[in-house]
């Protein structure tokens, strides 16, 4: 059987996840999901529900893992430079999360300026550590991304599977993820809607701490 992982997000800027160029690819955040979600399994973003932080509970994206590489491999395949994020483009550019790459092995991560880099575009320790540590992407041809105008998530199974705090949920039973998986299913895939709070340079936009916790 497939797994879902969800969790709640508190902003959404179209870097993490992000999904441009007809696939959504998960490269940033997330450590642990990233670790162990592989092909086949599904991963689906709320917004969070803390009326504080402006949240709703609504779907932002849902996909399902259809290839996971390396940072290494994505930073350097060709079909992957789409994703390099451009300091003077338009919002999609600036959204880009193709950002580490590293001579070789052994080297150190360099951090291109993005939304995870520091407000004046210097590299963050603290997220390319957090970023980092697991050296994985996850990537989907199959996904669906609503951004801030998402609908309310259906009870499945009689269960609400929305995350209610950081970090995530992944225990579900059979009958909870037969009926996500059915509505999944049923729903058009691909970029459906625009980021709620599209990154701009010289903002801290993907919604992380200074200190990553997520």
């Amino acid at each position: 059987m497939p797994r879902l992982f969800s969790y709640a997000m508190t902003s959404d800027s179209g870097f993490a996840p992000n999904p441009y160029h007809g696939f959504m690819t998960l490269a940033c955040c997330k450590p642990k999901i990233r670790s162990v979600a592989d092909v086949g399994d599904y991963v689906i973003g709320t917004y969070s529900i803390d009326k504080s932080l402006g949240g709703d509970g609504h779907v932002v994206f849902a996909m399902r893992v259809t290839k996971t590489v390396t940072f290494d491999e994505y930073s350097t395949a060709d079909r992957f430079k789409c994703k390099k994020p451009s300091p003077n483009g338009d919002d999609i550019a600036l959204a880009g999360d193709n950002i580490y790459s590293r001579r070789d092995s052994n080297s150190p991560w360099k951090q291109a300026p993005s939304a995870h880099s520091n407000p004046d575009g210097s590299q963050s320790i603290d997220h390319t550590e957090h970023d980092t540590k697991i050296n994985r992407v996850l990537i989907s041809k199959d996904f669906l991304y609503f951004g801030g105008d998402g609908p309310e998530l259906p009870i499945f199974g009689g269960e609400d599977i929305r995350a209610t705090k950081p970090g995530h949920r992944s225990s579900f039973d059979d009958a909870t993820l037969d009926a996500f998986i059915d509505w999944f299913q049923r729903l058009p895939k691909g970029k459906l809607g625009d980021p709620k709070e599209p990154y701009r340079p010289r903002q801290r936009a993907c919604g992380c701490s200074p200190k990553p916790r997520c």
